[in-house]
């Protein structure tokens, strides 16, 4: 005996397959089997899908995302020796041709302690690889890829808001077709 399916790869959820019964006839019939329901059809559920737009992502896990990005600027020295003043400015939902992610982003104001000079730029905190199965425990862990780094632009910190969407489209080389301001 064996199963087919009528479909096996690519699937969705609410999809619908068949699954069809072979077998050898004769020997069923020399055992004294009779075999019914040869054939029946099952609807897909379960599996991983992206998300259409960020907006459809549990509102509490961008709560732990904020908490976890502004730890982990707050922990690192990315101010060459300046007081850093970092407040959040915006999550975006970023549609690549493989994958999807959200990047949170963070407005450093730079101040010289000796000096009277002021500065802003940008950083990023990136989750790459976000689908139906990211929760809270997956923060940061397996296929959810996360990096913090300075905002560029062409080869420059960004400085400017207006610049920020541009600077996503090719954050870390990779093109996103959709970039989407979600909060």
């Amino acid at each position: 005996m064996s199963y087919q399916a009528n479909k096996s790869s690519h699937l969705y959820n609410g999809e619908s397959i068949t699954i069809t019964l072979d077998y050898n006839h004769e020997i069923a019939k020399q055992l004294n089997l009779r075999i019914v329901n040869t054939q029946r059809t099952f609807k897909v559920s379960g599996l991983p899908y992206r998300y259409k737009k960020g907006t459809e992502i549990d509102k509490s896990l961008l709560t732990e995302l904020k908490n976890q990005a502004f730890a982990k600027l707050s922990a690192n020295d990315h101010n060459d020796g300046e007081a850093d003043s970092f407040s959040y400015y915006g999550t975006y939902f970023l549609k690549h041709q493989d994958f999807d992610s959200f990047v949170l982003i963070y407005k450093a104001d730079h101040h010289k302690d000796d000096e009277m000079e002021h500065s802003s730029k940008y950083y990023y905190y990136q989750v790459v690889g976000i689908d139906s199965t990211f929760n809270k425990e997956k923060i940061g862990k397996g296929k959810y890829v996360v990096s913090l780094d300075d905002l560029e632009y062409e080869g420059h910190d960004v400085t400017n808001e207006t610049v920020i969407p541009l600077a996503l489209t090719h954050l870390e080389n990779y093109y996103a077709s959709e970039v989407t301001k979600i909060d």
